[in-house]
C-alpha cells in the first residue's frame, strides 16, 4: 500500500500541473454582481489636536513646522504628553526634543543657542537628534569643543547599556543596520568625548553615534543620525536596503527613537503616566488577516478559518479580490454564489476588506485613473506576470472592488492590502478620496516599524501625514518552511512586538491546499493562539483603525499635587477602554467613578469633552 502511494503521489501532482498549462481559461464576465456606488470625497487633511499644555511634564518639541506632523509621530507612539515649542526661556519643561536634522544650520542663531543653554542650566533634559558638521560652529557653547564629523561612511550602530534602554532590550534593538548598499549609506556624525562623557551608541568602526553628558545643572543627549533617516525615509520603504529580511523577523530600527523617548521619559517622571497603544488594559494588539486571492480560498478557505477563529474568540480581517475577470492567474471567483459567506462573516464579527480586483504585480505602476470607473466596464485582466491588458487602473482596483464588496456584503469597506504588498505613490490620495482609513501594504521589516503609522503624501517630501494608517505585516505563511514548522518562530516574535506594545499583524491564505501543507495553516493558527498571554486584543483592522485614529485627537496632560494624580483628558467623542500606563510600579487608587486600575494601567471609558480623573497615591 505504501509503495502504490509513492507511486501515485507525483502521478497526480503531474496530471495536475498538466491540467493547469493546457487550460484554456477563456476571458469571461460574471453577471449578477451588486455593486453600490460610493460618494467620492476630496482628501482631507486630519485634524489631529497634536498639543498638549506647557507643564512641567510635557516634552518641549522642537523642528521644523513643515515636519511637524511626521516628526511629532515619534512621540505620539510613545505616548508622552508634549507641545511644540519654538522658546524654551518661559517654560517649565523638564525634556526637549530637538530635530536638528528638519532646521537648516541658519536656524541655530546665537539667540537660539542661549536659549538651549539656559533650558539645560536650568535642570533640563536636552535630547538632539541628527546633530551634523554644519552645525557644530553654531552649538560649539553647548558642545564645548566636541567635534561632529559627518559623512556617508556608517552602515551599522550598537547601543550601549544605558538606563533609559528598558524597552530596548532585545539583541535586535540593540544592533541596528542603516544599509546594506555596497556604495551608499545615510548620512551620520561621529562625535567625539570626553571621559565622563557616558556613550550610548557606537558605530561598527568604533566611532561614536550618540553620548549623553552632563552641562551645568542638567544633561544633553547627541544623536548623529537624523530621525530622517532612523525612521522617515523608511516608512514608505526608501531606506537604504536597511531590511535584511522581508518579513517574519524582528528589525525595529524605525521604533528606536520611540522606545528611546518613553525610556527616558519614565525615568524623568517615574511618578507619572503615558497613553498606552492599545485599549481596555491590553498589552499589544493581534490582526489576524486572510488574503483571498485564490479559488479554493473564495470557496472553503474562508468558512474554515472563520468557524475556527470563533472557537478561538478571534475576529478577523478578510481582504477579498473581486476577480470577475478569467485570466492568466486564475478562474473568475469572485461571484454571488461563493460571496454568500459575507453577510455571516459580518454578523459573526468578522471584517471584509478589499484586495483589488486583479491582484496585478505592476499595482505600484498602475496609472491613477479618474475614479470613474465602475463594474462591469472596468475590465481589467493579467495577461503575464508581467503585462496587463484593458487599461487597469489605481482608482478602479480601489474603487470597483469596495463597490462590488459593499454590494455583497452590505457594510462599508474601509481597510486595503494591495496585491504582493506593493505601495502605490498616489496610494493615500486615493484610498482617502473612496474613503478607506487604513491598510496593510508594507511587511514590517520593508518599514522597520511594529506600530501603526500614517503614510506621507509625498513619498519624498515626507512633510505631511494623510489620513490613512498603515499597519505594517509582522508575520506571514509564504516563506518557507510551511507555517506548521513554524509555531515558535511565530510565538517569539510575537513576544517582542508584544514586549513593546506594538501590534502583530499575521497573515495566512486560507487556501487550505494539501499539495502546499497549507491545510496544516488550521492547526498553526490554533497552536499559535494558544501560546499567545490572556492580555492581546485580538480585533479586526477597522477597530484597531478606529483606536489610533482617536487616540492621535487626544489633547491630555497630568499633573501631580503632593499625594494626588490628575489627568485632564479632551476628548472629541465618546470612546470606552482607554488605557494610560503607569510609568513605574508605584501605586494609585482610583477616586473617579468608572476608571479602574489593573497591572500598572489605568483604563477608563471618555466622553465628548473635557475629562479629569483623580487618584490617591498609595504609599
Amino acid at each position: 500500500m505504501r509503495i502504490f502511494l509513492i507511486i501515485l503521489l507525483p502521478i497526480i501532482v503531474l496530471l495536475m500541473m498538466l491540467y493547469s498549462f493546457f487550460d484554456p481559461k477563456p476571458i469571461e464576465k460574471i453577471n449578477n454582481l451588486t455593486s453600490v456606488p460610493i460618494v467620492l470625497s476630496n482628501p482631507t487633511v486630519p485634524d489631529i489636536s497634536l498639543d498638549t499644555l506647557s507643564t512641567p511634564t510635557s516634552i518641549a518639541l522642537l523642528c521644523d513646522p513643515k515636519s511637524s506632523s511626521m516628526i511629532s509621530r515619534i512621540l505620539r507612539i510613545s505616548g508622552v504628553p508634549f507641545f511644540f515649542a519654538d522658546n524654551l526661556n518661559s517654560l517649565s519643561a523638564k525634556i526637549a526634543y530637538l530635530d536638528a536634522g528638519s532646521f537648516l544650520p541658519n536656524w541655530f542663531t546665537p539667540e537660539r543657542v542661549t536659549m538651549l543653554e539656559n533650558f539645560v542650566d536650568k535642570g533640563g533634559r536636552l535630547i538632539i537628534v541628527g546633530v551634523n558638521h554644519d552645525i557644530a560652529s553654531k552649538l560649539s557653547p553647548i558642545l564645548q569643543s566636541r567635534s561632529l564629523n559627518t559623512g556617508h561612511m556608517h552602515k551599522k550602530f550598537t547601543l550601549l547599556p544605558d538606563k533609559w534602554n528598558r524597552y530596548l532590550d532585545d539583541p535586535n534593538e540593540q544592533n541596528y543596520t542603516l544599509s546594506t548598499m555596497d556604495d551608499k549609506a545615510p548620512y551620520s556624525t561621529a562625535i567625539t568625548t570626553y571621559s565622563k562623557d557616558t556613550i550610548l551608541a557606537r558605530y561598527e568602526d568604533g566611532n561614536v553615534a550618540a553620548i549623553r553628558y552632563k552641562y551645568k545643572k542638567g544633561d544633553i543627549t547627541l544623536i548623529g543620525i537624523s530621525s530622517y533617516d532612523l525612521r522617515l525615509r523608511n516608512l514608505v520603504g526608501r531606506d537604504y536596503n536597511a531590511n535584511q529580511h522581508y518579513c517574519d523577523d524582528f528589525e525595529p530600527l524605525s521604533d528606536y527613537l520611540s522606545l528611546l523617548i518613553k525610556g527616558m521619559y519614565e525615568s524623568t517622571f517615574p511618578i507619572g503616566v503615558t497613553l498606552h497603544t492599545a485599549p481596555y488594559g491590553y498589552q499589544s494588539t493581534l490582526l489576524i488577516t486572510h488574503d483571498v486571492d485564490y479559488r479554493y480560498s473564495m470557496e472553503e478557505g474562508m468558512k474554515k478559518f472563520a468557524e475556527s477563529e470563533i472557537r478561538e474568540h478571534t475576529p478577523s480581517t478578510f481582504f477579498i479580490q473581486t476577480k470577475y475577470l478569467t485570466d492568466d492567474k486564475d478562474v473568475a471567483f469572485f461571484t454571488p454564489k461563493t460571496a454568500r459567506i459575507f453577510p455571516w462573516l459580518q454578523k459573526n464579527g468578522f471584517e471584509i476588506g478589499s484586495h483589488t480586483v486583479m491582484h496585478t504585480r505592476n499595482f505600484n505602476k498602475l496609472p491613477i485613473g479618474t475614479c470613474k470607473e465602475f463594474y462591469p466596464e472596468y475590465k481589467p485582466i493579467s495577461f503575464t506576470d508581467t503585462e496587463d491588458q484593458n487599461n487597469p487602473t489605481l482608482c478602479g482596483e480601489l474603487k470597483v472592488s469596495k463597490e462590488l464588496l459593499n454590494g455583497i456584503k452590505g457594510g462599508n469597506i474601509v481597510s486595503f492590502r494591495s496585491g504582493e504588498l506593493l505601495y502605490h505613490k498616489d496610494l493615500p490620495h486615493v484610498m482617502e478620496r473612496l474613503g478607506y482609513t487604513q491598510g496593510s501594504n508594507f511587511s514590517a521589516e520593508d518599514v522597520l516599524s511594529y506600530f501603526p503609522y500614517r503614510y506621507p503624501y509625498d513619498k519624498y517630501t515626507l512633510d505631511k501625514e494623510s489620513n490613512i494608517f498603515e499597519f505594517p505585516l509582522s508575520y506571514e505563511d509564504e516563506m518557507s518552511p510551511p507555517l506548521i514548522f513554524r509555531v515558535n518562530k511565530a510565538v517569539s516574535l510575537f513576544d517582542k512586538i508584544y514586549n513593546n506594545g506594538a501590534v502583530f499583524v499575521l497573515l495566512i491564505h486560507p487556501d487550505c491546499t494539501w499539495w502546499k501543507l497549507k491545510n496544516f495553516d488550521l492547526s498553526f493558527e490554533e497552536k499559535f493562539l494558544h501560546a499567545l498571554p490572556n492580555d492581546v486584543w485580538r480585533t479586526t483592522m477597522s477597530k484597531a483603525g478606529n483606536f489610533w485614529h482617536f487616540r492621535d485627537t487626544l489633547n491630555w496632560h497630568y499633573q501631580q499635587l503632593n499625594n494626588h494624580l490628575i489627568i485632564t483628558i479632551k476628548s472629541h467623542s465618546d470612546f470606552k477602554g482607554i488605557t494610560f500606563t503607569l510609568n513605574t510600579n508605584y501605586h494609585v487608587r482610583s477616586i473617579t467613578s468608572g476608571v479602574h486600575v489593573q497591572n500598572q494601567k489605568i483604563i477608563g471609558d471618555l466622553h465628548n469633552g473635557e475629562n479629569q480623573w483623580e487618584f490617591d497615591i498609595v504609599p
